[in-house]
């Protein structure tokens, strides 16, 4: 009698682990396949090329419901926007775009974007290699302190940092002049 309930439970056991394995493989096999298609596009485009060649001449961030997306408009006389630029923020809605402003900080920097020095956040700044906290803060304080940045050259204002680290910051980050104002 004590056998036959030793089968029961046996055989109820592997009964209810068999669906459970099957969606595990289903899993893997699927986590696997994303891997194999992410690895394989970032491969297939190199990121020098990406803004270097006609792929992508007008990256630009899309506000959306479900949140930001990085785009590229190759075509802007087909799109309903006027005045794209590269690096520009927009809106989306029934057809019409809206430009609402520049692309994030991280959103520039993914899309191979300069960071604008004289309009970076804190956070924004700790993106840069070799930039921490403390250093984003000295940037954020001398810009206030001491005006906006004329070039990248000016950041020898700031304590820390030196030749060599404007020389290593110089493909991150820029300062342009619109209308009379450093950006």
């Amino acid at each position: 009698m004590k056998e036959k309930q030793k089968v029961i439970v046996s055989n109820y056991f592997a009964n209810d682990l068999k669906p459970n394995i099957a969606i595990g493989v289903a899993f893997i096999f699927i986590l696997l396949t994303l891997v194999v298609f992410y690895n394989f596009t970032i491969k297939a485009i190199p990121k020098e090329q990406i803004l270097t060649s006609n792929f992508c001449n007008t990256p630009v961030e899309i506000e959306a419901v479900m949140g930001n997306l990085l785009s590229c408009i190759n075509s802007i006389k087909f799109y309903p926007c006027k005045n794209l630029y590269a690096g520009a923020r927009v809106r989306i809605n029934n057809g019409t775009c809206k430009i609402t402003g520049n692309m994030s900080g991280h959103m520039r920097l993914a899309a191979g974007l300069k960071l604008k020095l004289n309009q970076a956040s804190k956070s924004e700044l700790e993106l840069l290699n070799g930039i921490g906290p403390k250093l984003a803060q000295a940037i954020i304080d001398e810009r206030n302190d001491g005006g906006p940045f004329l070039s990248i050259n000016d950041l020898s204002r700031v304590r820390g940092i030196g030749s060599q680290k404007i020389k290593q910051l110089s493909n991150q980050i820029e300062v342009t002049k619109i209308n009379g104002k450093y950006n």
